[in-house]
């Protein structure tokens, strides 16, 4: 930079050096984009080298536009740059990613254990979050304590069928949870997100339900509606979706109706589709499918949908349930491998007392 500098002072750094200083770094570049390439796609633009080097020869004769060609050369340089570090940092963090994962999870399991033998951590709140579930499981005939207490039979089953149920509540449950299992701490902030996210869904399904019977294009408008849905107010949100209907003043009077008595948590909608989702979330962990469970074609995701008993109307959510199932798979995932031992033993101990 300072050879450029002193060239430019000496006046000798012409249009010509511009042009093959810019094909130069664009080169290096190039050449590094190609290596990086072999693992990973690098984020596509609208402007390629061959554009800035067409733009700066044909700036060789006009003077004025000079300065800008340059300028315009340099932005896309820098940008490229930038691109091409993130696709590098993004390249070596997949190199070190299983020995951060697996190192991660012996780190975890180690600081959990040292904090409960120097009494700093309890186990109190997750012993009672357990031994909730396990009481409503078996209360539903979901699972057979006695069976877990004398069998091998079904015990896997019902054990991870426990920590499927448990780390559920916290995410389905109709208000956030107040006190955090100490097992599911470093995940707090995750699970208030994937609540909101839950509730959003449940109450963006109840809207399309209620509102199908008053808008033919309600499923066009559901990625609108959920991302401005106001939590804290019914009449904000009805208002929001009102104002994107054409309906005449009396449709539009039975819309805020059905609206304000059906989209409230205990509603009878609401009550479905909250329940509806919750299983559909279920099944994406019991049958280990995830967000794959909403992923594919529409005739793909219509038989989904039907097989758990959702609306049709509903199947405009399938990206947003999708991404929810992802990331409650792979918590459930992480945080199974972390605990997975110490809940088996916690379920074990419980299981006993209720006999």
């Amino acid at each position: 930079m300072d050879f450029i500098k002193s060239q430019v002072a000496d006046g000798v750094f012409d249009w010509n050096s511009c042009m093959h200083l810019v094909t130069s770094v664009m080169k290096i570049i190039d050449d590094a984009s190609s290596m990086t390439m072999k693992t990973t796609t690098t984020p596509t633009t609208t402007t390629t080298t061959s554009d800035i080097e067409a733009a700066m020869h044909a700036a060789t004769h006009d003077h004025e536009q000079q300065p800008s060609v340059f300028v315009d050369a340099v932005k896309f340089m820098r940008s490229s740059a930038k691109k091409l570090r993130v696709v590098a940092s993004n390249d070596r963090f997949r190199m070190v990613y299983p020995v951060i994962r697996d190192h991660g999870i012996e780190y975890s399991k180690n600081h959990i254990d040292k904090k409960l033998q120097t009494g700093e951590l309890h186990m109190t709140c997750t012993h009672a979050w357990l031994e909730t579930i396990i009481r409503q499981l078996a209360a539903d005939n979901k699972i057979d304590i006695e069976d877990i207490n004398t069998s091998d039979v079904n015990k896997a089953s019902s054990f991870r069928m426990i920590i499927n149920e448990a780390i559920l509540s916290l995410v389905c449950g109709e208000m956030p949870v107040k006190e955090c299992p100490e097992t599911m701490l470093l995940d707090a902030k995750r699970i208030i997100d994937m609540h909101a996210t839950f509730q959003r869904q449940v109450m963006t399904a109840s809207i399309l339900v209620i509102g199908s019977q008053h808008l033919r294009d309600v499923k066009s408008d559901s990625q609108i509606i959920f991302e401005n849905i106001d939590e804290t107010s019914i009449t904000n949100t009805v208002d929001m979706v009102i104002k994107r209907t054409n309906l005449d003043d009396e449709t539009c009077k039975h819309l805020r109706i059905g609206l304000v008595s059906g989209i409230p948590y205990g509603t009878p909608v609401s009550k479905l589709m909250r329940s509806r989702l919750r299983d559909a979330m279920m099944l994406s962990l019991a049958t280990n499918a995830g967000g794959e469970l909403f992923k594919g074609d529409v005739p793909k995701l219509q038989e989904t949908f039907k097989t758990l008993q959702l609306p049709l109307v509903t199947i405009s959510l399938s990206t947003s349930l999708h991404l929810a199932c992802s990331v409650l798979h792979s918590l459930v995932s992480q945080n199974f491998k972390v605990h997975g031992s110490r809940y088996n033993d916690m379920i074990t101990a419980i299981c006993l007392t209720l006999v």
